[in-house]
């Protein structure tokens, strides 16, 4: 057949190299089975499929595997043994093609001289290259640095240029003259290529560009045989110099092109695409092969309907699914296997998301700072806790709880050699019972310690030492296997990914002892080696386990030449979809233009092409486009859907911008009775779901209503008494360390913790105000270091003088007491034994409780309980406890009620005897210490109220003893930003706007 672009091969004829062919394949079938075909039909001869003379080029290498299949399938239907041909994708071609004089080095090793060359720059040239170079101490931007530069050497190598050739044509038409920044980079590159050099290595682009200019070095051959002849198959672009190192060829260039051959003007002289050509092309794309829908899932969704609408009548394994966007991966691969089909990605799990690598690269953060936030990260890897076991921490310490209880104690910001609550920060512990001795030295500071030295004793001894990247090696292996010891079973998922990352670590360390000694003089701490360590794997990926009878998952380029019967493309949507870059700091669209570096034009006319070779060879694929990402974030839709004649775009442009109706019918469905296993995809109707919140609607204790409540206890059965029930009989509460201030709560237990230390000194109630201010501030500033340590966060020492001005007041108010008489009787009293007996119904209930402040003046026998408050607002004691108008007031608190009933049961902590003497005139109120001024508050009730307050807590008690607390979602409390929301439905399945009961009540008092 006579190619009619013949012309185009004029400008890759040498003197020694004859023309390069074409063969158009046409597109009636996908482009590897042709391909084979046409081998076969053309080199079958004398008994034996002989293609030991071919050298095939491919652009992948799972093009290569299925191309031999493939060939073997001919030569097995022809009955003939194969001489299969050398295979070889196109990245590897030159040095196939020539044999280098030195040899490559290790990728640890050419990184490492990257970062040489660009620290080896001077102040002035590093200021030219970017604004803010990198410290010199830190290895870890140094290394970020080096591999972008690579990465650019890499791209422009791929033309056959260097970074000089790039710095001269910054001098051309381009909006931005970079040739000064371009100029440095040159100067970095040739301080790599001598560093290489040095070693006895090649840099590959370098080696290439030497290669062509003294020509071709090619292995020997037998006298009187020719060069192999090279073919093409599926090569639609090619760098600027492979076509270099083609036309340099002394043997034949062979290029199978997948199309027809009508379309020969559309390629060049090597069946590459022609950007100008394609430009102007249109693709037919039916309306039943798109489907538009909003989110990933709904993408999935549309590919799980498609494998359904098969009918079983193709198994999985000829199935296979595009997905050019990976934010939808994880979608269809759930989806897929909701419904009883095996799914595998053939580009693997990324080795960044597997488990080892998370921990060392949490590791490594908290090594470099030790901060708090960095331990809490690091203690919460599931694999770290088994390690620690087996160094000394205990197993009723689980370094999470560990963890959650110092920093809910401490608030730390960093775990330095002297940390709060350890031995050696001289804490103080508090006196006597109440707030005060909730802080002490203790579990937490005890736990956290062992927890560190396990630690410690984990890393070997080598945290806190410098080292060469070579020398980091051995200990970072033993590492490894001190994290993880024993034996592991490929088919076990987690082991899967350990054993591949294992793998992949120890190619990296051998790259490390490969460094030479002049490329590996900087001794780096640990944090430091590791993250150069992973920054060598983050680009790896878990291969997934082989399965035959799995639908395949396959990037966008791969797609062309799979020839799975069933194509789905998932992602249709920029910038996916024809790929396309920008925003490149160094290389901007112009600039790639004009060195001939893959542009976005040229990007969109390969895939343009791509998908319209896939249409033609298989026209029953269906392309899903999305309106939405993950994040809804809107999605543009594929240039390549508006490649088509006018009238069909105006009509596609309407569909695109409309909503779709049928969207939430793509969602998927589990399907438990799909053919799981089986490798066909099941029809059958997806299985009713039943699920219920909350999952106990009625609760009740298993060990029977207690015998005893503290008086703080019956605000919250008033207010719900589930929710009571799911934090005191199920034990269900918060744990989080999110906290970078003293919340409420926790500030009110300062300021009970350090009132509490200035009423126990002697002849605190005879202190006028300026030795009341002093001593509280005194009290104040010792409790806060102990408790926080000599660097605390900066919130915390905010709320430090916040609640220094408030103890101000706090003095004015104590020392107006002090000079009208009034005696500090007792400090966080509590009634002896277990409680005091409060009668219901004939039979006893202990009431338990902690009062802050006894007071009694002498002169008129008045004794007053007393309530220490620090919320921000003053508050009323009736306000607190009673809501409501008229004869609808009820009461919501009854805690200043039952301090009455308290009273008979305090003993003098001096004689044991009753503090109180029987009869004497009681008031209830509050200490306020609110943002405003301070102040005492007396609660002023008659004996009616009263006596309806302790019918309402023999109500409440009657309550707990019928031991049945059942869900009301009309009076609940919970809302749905409350951590208990999710369990009853609130914030989940509820609407957004849908209102929720509950007083919503919160306050910043101490509750014992």
């Amino acid at each position: 057949m006579t190619d009619p672009a013949a012309d185009l091969t004029a400008d890759l004829a040498t003197d020694s190299a004859p023309l390069p062919t074409r063969h158009f394949l046409g597109w009636e079938r996908p482009a590897l089975p042709a391909a084979a075909a046409w081998l076969a039909d053309r080199y079958a001869s004398a008994g034996v499929l002989d293609l030991s003379e071919l050298r095939v080029v491919l652009p992948g290498t799972r093009a290569r595997r299925r191309l031999l299949e493939l060939l073997l399938d001919e030569a097995e239907s022809r009955g003939l043994p194969l001489l299969p041909p050398d295979l070889v994708t196109a990245g590897a071609l030159p040095e196939r093609l020539h044999t280098p004089v030195l040899p490559a080095p290790h990728p640890e090793v050419e990184e490492a001289a990257w970062r040489l060359a660009l620290k080896g720059l001077g102040p002035e040239s590093l200021a030219r290259l970017l604004p803010a170079p990198p410290s010199d101490g830190d290895a870890g931007p140094w290394s970020s640095l080096a591999t972008t530069v690579a990465g650019l050497h890499a791209q422009v190598g791929s033309e056959g240029l260097t970074f000089d050739d790039v710095a001269a044509r910054c001098r051309g038409d381009l909006l931005y003259n970079d040739e000064e920044r371009w100029k440095v980079l040159a100067e970095a590159q040739r301080r790599f290529r001598r560093s290489l050099h040095d070693a006895g290595l090649r840099d590959r682009e370098g080696a290439r560009l030497d290669a062509l200019e003294a020509g071709l070095s090619l292995p020997p051959r037998p006298a009187g045989s020719s060069e192999p002849t090279l073919v093409l198959v599926g090569v639609v672009d090619l760098p600027g110099v492979v076509r270099r190192f083609l036309g340099a060829w002394p043997g034949r260039v062979l290029a199978l092109v997948h199309a027809p051959v009508e379309f020969a003007d559309r390629f060049d002289a090597l069946g590459a695409v022609n950007p100008e050509q394609w430009d102007a092309a249109h693709l037919r794309i039916p309306d039943q092969n798109l489907r538009v829908v909003t989110r990933p899932d709904e993408q999935a969704g549309a590919v799980v309907r498609h494998v359904r609408g098969l009918g079983g009548s193709r198994s999985a394994e000829e199935i296979t699914v595009g997905v050019p966007d990976p934010e939808v991966v994880p979608h269809v691969v759930g989806a897929l296997e909701g419904v009883g089909v095996p799914a595998r990605y053939a580009g693997g799990r990324p080795m960044h998301r597997t488990a080892p690598y998370r921990l060392l690269e949490a590791l490594a953060r908290f090594l470099d700072g030790r901060s708090y936030d960095a331990l809490a990260e690091l203690v919460r890897h599931p694999d770290l806790s088994a390690a620690l076991r087996r160094h000394g921490v205990r197993a009723d310490d689980p370094p999470t709880a560990v963890t959650d209880d110092y920093h809910a104690l401490h608030l730390p910001a960093v775990l330095g050699t002297r940390m709060p609550g350890g031995p050696e920060s001289g804490e103080r512990a508090g006196s006597g019972p109440g707030p005060g001795a909730a802080y002490r030295r203790g579990a937490p500071s005890s736990a956290l310690f062992r927890l560190r030295g396990a630690l410690e004793s984990l890393l070997g001894g080598a945290d806190g030492q410098r080292r060469s990247l070579a020398a980091w090696a051995d200990p970072f292996r033993g590492l490894l296997l001190a994290l993880y010891p024993g034996e592991f079973d490929r088919n076990r998922p987690s082991d899967r990914d350990l054993l591949a990352f294992a793998g992949a670590a120890e190619r990296a360390l051998e790259g490390f002892e490969a460094l030479p000694p002049a490329l590996d003089r900087e001794a780096l701490p640990m944090h430091q080696a590791l993250r150069l360590l992973l920054s060598r794997l983050r680009g790896d990926a878990v291969p997934p386990p082989a399965d035959e009878g799995a639908v395949e998952l396959l990037g966008w380029l791969e797609l062309h030449l799979d020839d799975a019967a069933e194509l789905v493309i998932t992602g249709v949507n920029e910038p996916f979809l024809p790929e396309s870059v920008s925003a490149d700091p160094f290389l901007p669209q112009t600039l790639r233009s004009q060195l001939g570096l893959a542009d976005n034009r040229r990007r969109r006319a390969r895939d343009l092409y791509l998908l319209s070779a896939i249409l033609a060879s298989r026209p029953g694929t269906l392309l899903v486009a999305g309106r939405r990402d993950a994040s809804g974030n809107p999605l543009r839709p594929s240039r390549l859907l508006l490649a088509d004649t006018p009238e069909a775009v105006a009509r596609r442009v309407l569909s695109l911008l409309e909503g779709d109706a049928g969207d939430a019918k793509d969602a998927p469905h589990p399907d438990p009775a799909g053919a799981a296993g089986s490798g066909r995809p099941s029809s059958g109707p997806p299985a009713p779901a039943f699920f219920t919140l909350p999952p106990e609607p009625v609760i009740s204790a298993p060990g029977g209503p207690p015998d005893r409540i503290a008086v703080t206890t019956f605000k919250g059965l008033l207010a719900d008494p589930y929710r009571y029930a799911l934090e005191r009989v199920l034990d269900l509460d918060r744990i989080t360390d999110e906290a970078r201030e003293l919340e409420p709560m926790a500030f009110g237990t300062l300021a009970h913790a350090v009132v509490e230390r200035w009423a126990r000194l002697p002849g605190a109630d005879r202190m006028p105000e300026a030795e009341i201010f002093k001593a509280l501030s005194s009290a104040l500033d010792t409790h806060f270091d102990d408790r926080f340590g000599a660097r605390p966060l900066p919130a915390l020492r905010l709320q430090r003088e916040q609640l220094r001005a408030r103890l101000r007041g706090y003095a004015t108010v104590q020392a107006d007491r002090n000079r009208e008489g009034w005696q500090i009787m007792a400090v966080e009293a509590a009634p002896a034994g277990e409680g005091v007996p409060f009668h219901v119904d004939g039979e006893p209930i202990l009431l338990r409780g902690r009062i802050d402040r006894v007071d009694r003046h002498p002169g008129t026998g008045t004794w007053q309980l007393l309530d220490l408050k620090s919320s921000e607002k003053a508050q009323d004691p009736d306000a607190v406890h009673r809501r409501g108008r008229g004869s609808a007031r009820r009461w919501v608190d009854l805690q200043l009620p039952l301090y009455r009933l308290l009273a008979p049961g305090l003993r003098d902590e001096r004689t044991g005897e009753p503090l109180l003497p029987p009869g004497a005139p009681v008031e209830t109120g509050y200490i306020l210490l609110p943002g405003s001024e301070a102040c005492i508050a007396l609660a002023d009730w008659t004996g009616s109220e009263l006596e309806e307050a302790e019918e309402t807590a023999a109500e409440v008690v009657r309550m707990l003893r019928a031991n049945r607390f059942a869900w009301n979602p009309a009076s609940t409390s919970i809302g749905g930003d409350d951590p208990l929301g999710p369990l009853v439905g609130r914030g989940v399945l509820q609407d957004d706007d849908e209102d929720t009961p509950g007083d919503g009540d919160s306050t910043g008092d101490f509750d014992d």
